[in-house]
């Protein structure tokens, strides 16, 4: 390989890292377009401009790994990242039903509410709800954690219905 092309490839690995952050769940780059681009979403491309944008966005994901829609484009205004249908993402969507495995509160069912990106490591944490005993054994209290994938299996799977909230995925 040719300096040249070792440079662009390099360029695009780190682009492909980078971009990880905004990754979001899809079943394919029709569901992709259909979810984040706010002129396909809105029915506003005719015909051939659907098709070319699925096109364009298909090339991408097969020569770069990824499909991104710049922020300009996008219902949310940021960026939205597809890595296909092999990204983790898209294993654990919002409303699935999960048993705890490991660390805490091990067998116990719990839905996933949301999820956001934790970049200092790189990962996705999976927003739950818990509920336990008041002090005062008056009743019950709940709090919202964030768990790492290795703390859960996905007992039963759910269709996306998330929309994004500072960053966050929610079933609100």
């Amino acid at each position: 390989m040719n300096e040249k092309n070792q440079k662009v490839k390099n360029a695009t690995e780190r682009v492909y890292e980078s971009f990880k952050k905004y990754a979001v769940p899809a079943t394919s780059v029709e569901d992709f377009c259909a979810r984040y681009h706010k002129s396909f979403a809105d029915n506003q491309f005719g015909i051939e401009q659907r098709e070319a944008c699925l096109k364009s966005y298909t090339s991408d994901l097969e020569k770069l790994g990824f499909a991104m829609i710049p922020n300009s484009s996008t219902i949310s205004g940021k960026y939205e990242v597809w890595y296909g249908n092999d990204n983790p993402i898209n294993n654990i969507p919002i409303g699935a039903k999960i048993r705890m495995t490991g660390k805490n509160w091990t067998g116990k069912e719990f839905e996933i509410l949301g999820r956001k990106h934790y970049e200092d490591e790189n990962e996705w944490l999976y927003k739950i709800r818990v509920e336990f005993p008041k002090l005062d054994g008056t009743g019950m209290n709940s709090a919202y954690n964030f768990i790492p994938t290795d703390w859960f299996e996905v007992i039963e799977d759910a269709e996306f219905i998330g929309t994004k909230i500072k960053g966050e995925e929610s079933s609100c």
